[in-house]
């Protein structure tokens, strides 16, 4: 990778943690971390859920290994997250986060890329699309019980985009298709962003079951591509969309009543829209400010 203004240092575990206890100055401590010595004008951002939720020292989902690197994290961002100027997150589900579980005030700085271009009339493939890997937190096992619900009813197509090695997922999506006809659901594989952004013009909606996300990067795009979403009644859907249309992601059966709304015409009226804003300039104007 070449830049001009970005160079990218391969690195060992022990240099990285080494570059924590080194004082500095204007500094994007962008790994959800802080570190371990005071650093003036500069910014800790945690966009990772993983990094803000207390340890709950619960096994059954979890392994040890993962819950003890939590503790870890917990006790490593308890300790130091002071020794920064401020702190960065992405929404307001982050932001009370931080304030609950580290008793310290963060700025909300939501940054991503605004698509420039719509396309009006363009000729749709799917009814529904899903970009997301198929850990387990995406929650597809209930999307496909769900797509299968209502196709019991009527014809749908849904593109995913489920990457190789995932065999239960991908025999699973073989079967509906046997039952259903070829093409119920079209796994596209593992895809690259302009493609992401090419198969949400071609569909009807976004459906987004997630159980999890700091975000939501999809719900953005599709709104700014004027595509409509289905997604998770959870807080990152409500820190994100104006009028969302939301469904419990627990319950195969709701989201296949939402998806089927959807498709009959009954959702048409909603009229939804992005709720926060890109502050990129905002977060970089504050290195710019402290470097004059």
């Amino acid at each position: 990778y070449k830049s001009v203004n970005i160079t990218i240092v391969k690195t060992t575990l022990i240099a990285t943690l080494l570059r924590y206890m080194y004082h500095r100055k204007n500094v994007l401590f962008f790994c959800n971390l802080p570190p371990l010595v005071r650093c003036e004008h500069s910014i800790l951002y945690i966009h990772n859920l993983f990094f803000v939720n207390k340890p709950m020292w619960e096994t059954r989902n979890s392994s040890l290994g993962l819950n003890l690197r939590k503790y870890l994290y917990y006790l490593w961002i308890k300790s130091s997250i002071h020794k920064v100027s401020l702190i960065g997150c992405q929404t307001r589900e982050m932001r009370v986060l931080l304030k609950r579980n580290f008793q310290h005030e963060s700025l909300e700085l939501p940054f991503f890329d605004e698509i420039r271009y719509k396309m009006c009339n363009v000729e749709k493939l799917f009814d529904f699309f899903y970009p997301s890997s198929s850990g387990a937190h995406k929650n597809i096992e209930r999307l496909l019980s769900a797509i299968e619900k209502v196709n019991m009813y009527k014809r749908i197509t849904v593109a995913l985009t489920i990457g190789k090695g995932n065999e239960k997922i991908l025999e699973r999506i073989k079967v509906i298709n046997q039952k259903y006809g070829n093409g119920t659901i079209v796994n596209l594989g593992l895809i690259t962003h302009e493609d992401v952004l090419f198969f949400l013009l071609k569909s009807h909606a976004l459906i987004f079951p997630s159980l999890k996300e700091s975000l939501g990067l999809p719900l953005i795009e599709s709104l700014q591509l004027n595509i409509p979403i289905l997604s998770a009644d959870l807080p990152y859907t409500h820190d994100v969309v104006i009028n969302p249309i939301v469904f419990n992601p627990y319950s195969s059966e709701d989201i296949a009543a939402k998806m089927l709304d959807f498709v009959n015409g009954k959702l048409d009226s909603k009229k939804q829209a992005l709720k926060i804003h890109n502050r990129l300039e905002c977060l970089l104007g504050y290195f710019v400010k402290n470097r004059m």
